[in-house]
Formats: structure tokens, C-alpha cells, sequence
């Protein structure tokens, strides 16, 4: 009879944080709950609580990882070349970590995980003559409108009247409507176009850009 007892798969189960942090970033950072976490890792719920203290602990989790995944901006990257590097990778992120624009955009702290994406940025904007205030400020904007136009792509299913909306918000609606076509060039055409408006408001004069 020593058999009759029902094995606990649940604890013969290996799992890890990165399945945790995969999970919560399949189904959406912004929505998740631990047990649907749970579920897709194929454990019980109180397993994950042995790792993760909470659902705040596994999104600040996801986002460290997200931020580890996506590549810094490389010194000496000429400055348009930089701003395509900068949009790819960071919609390349959004994109794979469900949710995480919109919860770093109804909180601003959660911003702290790509600081030093946005000051390797900021850095190469102050290296074309830009001050170093106003690198950090334009770094900051360009970080938001990226966030704003990653996050619009999950929303825009959702939206009751999409031109006007795309109206009302044209870089957002820029980049719901480029990348859904599949067109980052064009995307990228605008972006520098806003940098180098940016540029001539500051009194900046950017190098020409090179021939792509």
C-alpha cells in the first residue's frame, strides 16, 4: 500500500523564472494574472509564489529582461542610422514582450529599466551638438513616442472610430499604419524628419545623413 498515495507532479515539475517571465510576456504584461502565469507554465499557482513575491515582482522582473534583451545604442553610429537602431530595437522589444509599452506608459517608473538605452541615446544626441538638457529631454520624447506608437498597435483593434483616432494622434497613427504594412522605411524617414525639426528648433545643425 505504500504506492496508493498520488504522486505531486506539481513539485516534480522543473520551472524557472525565465518561464515565468516568457509567460507573463506571451500573455500580455499589462493583463496577466499569476494563475493564468501559472497555467501556461503548466504548475501550480502557489509554485510561482516560491520565486516571484507577487504580480509586481514578475513585471518589474519581465522588464529587467526586456531591457537586458534589447541592445544599447553603439558609440559612433551616425545619427540617422542611430535613430532607425534605436526605433527597430525598441519596437522589436514591445513586440515580443506583449503589454510591457503600456504598462511603462501608465507608469513613468518603470521607465528606470531602459535608462541606459535612453542615455546611450542621449548621448549620441549630444554628440551632433546637441546640449546636454536638451539630449536628455528630446531622448526622453523619442523613448515615449516609440512607447506610444508600440503600445497603439495592441490598442488599435479596440478603437471605435480608427481614422479619426489616427487623426488626432498622426505619429502615433504613423506608426500603427507602417508597421502593420510592414514599411519601417518610411516609418524611419518621418522619425528622422522629426529629429532633424527638433534639430533646427535647438539651433543645431546636423550633419547630412548618409545614403541608405
Amino acid at each position: 500500500m505504500k504506492n496508493s498515495e498520488p504522486k505531486r507532479v506539481g513539485r516534480k515539475q522543473r520551472f524557472n523564472a525565465q518561464d515565468v517571465i516568457t509567460a507573463a510576456a506571451n500573455i500580455g504584461l499589462d493583463r496577466f494574472t499569476m494563475s493564468e502565469v501559472a497555467t501556461e507554465v503548466g504548475v501550480a499557482a502557489p509554485a510561482v509564489y516560491r520565486i516571484f513575491r507577487g504580480r509586481e515582482d514578475v513585471v518589474d522582473s519581465t522588464l529587467q529582461d526586456a531591457a537586458a534583451r534589447t541592445p544599447l545604442v553603439p558609440e559612433g553610429l551616425e545619427w540617422s542610422e542611430a535613430i532607425r537602431f534605436y526605433t527597430d530595437t525598441l519596437l522589436d522589444t514591445i513586440r515580443s514582450y506583449r503589454g510591457l509599452a503600456s504598462v511603462v506608459l501608465e507608469q513613468p517608473a518603470r521607465y528606470v529599466a531602459f535608462l541606459p538605452h535612453m542615455e546611450a541615446f542621449a548621448r549620441m544626441l549630444a554628440s551632433v551638438g546637441f546640449s546636454e538638457q536638451a539630449a536628455g529631454r528630446l531622448s526622453t520624447v523619442y523613448t515615449s513616442i516609440v512607447m506610444q506608437g508600440g503600445a497603439a498597435l495592441s490598442w488599435a483593434s479596440n478603437w471605435k472610430d480608427p481614422a479619426k483616432t489616427l487623426s488626432d494622434y498622426p505619429i502615433v497613427g504613423n506608426f500603427v499604419h507602417h508597421i502593420e504594412a510592414g514599411d519601417r522605411d518610411e516609418l524611419h524617414e518621418i522619425m528622422k524628419n522629426f529629429f532633424i525639426a527638433q534639430a533646427k528648433a535647438s539651433g543645431v545643425t546636423l550633419p547630412p545623413p548618409r545614403e541608405s
